[in-house]
């Protein structure tokens, strides 16, 4: 189940504003353990995640040294993260503007 709500204000003629927020119950998910008699990794529908959370974002106008605007662009990331690689250890990797839009 997936619940989201965005809510988008301009603020004057040069600034917008958006808050996002999001909560999400996944059951069932695949998740990747030893198995006990050969010691290899299986994937088993295991876990149960909740989630939730709250995003801000101001976007402003630019304008270039010239004093022109500059056009609208789409700017993609990502970011992957493992939960309890080991107990009390997690990690993450970003990547930002992953099509080197400029």
């Amino acid at each position: 189940m997936l619940i989201g709500a965005v809510l988008e204000q301009k603020l004057g003629r040069h600034f917008r504003a958006s808050l996002s927020n999001f909560y999400y119950n996944i059951k069932d998910l695949i998740n990747q353990e030893f198995d006990p008699d050969d010691e290899l990794l299986v994937f088993k529908n295991l876990d149960n995640v909740k989630a939730h959370g709250l995003e801000t974002q101001l976007y402003s106008e630019r304008k270039t040294l010239t004093g022109h605007h500059t056009d609208d662009f789409f700017l993609t990331n990502i970011t992957l993260l493992s939960m309890n690689i080991r107990e009390g250890m997690e990690f993450s990797a970003s990547v930002y503007n992953i099509f080197d839009k400029k």
